[in-house]
């Protein structure tokens, strides 16, 4: 029974040492040759056009509410609102 304990530690050691990088550690290391072939501007033109409409709606919704809360302000919501 203990030469099979051993037998399958020592399976498991060398396994480990032959992974002793991971995956992600190997595909990073020749990461320039994966993306030789794509154009950088290009992808990131395309990346700036998808987030732009979404960027440019958020930043509206933002003024919007700056505007309608200083306009409260300005019209003396708030002083009527929280006066007894």
């Amino acid at each position: 029974m203990s030469d099979t304990y051993t037998e399958e530690k020592k399976a498991a050691s060398d396994r480990s040492a032959d992974n002793s990088r991971s995956p992600s550690v190997l595909e990073a290391s020749g990461g320039e040759d994966r993306f030789a072939g794509i154009d950088r501007k290009a992808l990131l033109r395309r990346v700036d056009w998808r987030l732009l409409p979404y960027t440019l709606f958020a930043y509206m919704l933002v003024r919007l509410d700056l505007n309608n809360i200083n306009n409260a302000c300005v019209s003396s919501f708030f002083s009527s609102f929280f006066s007894n």
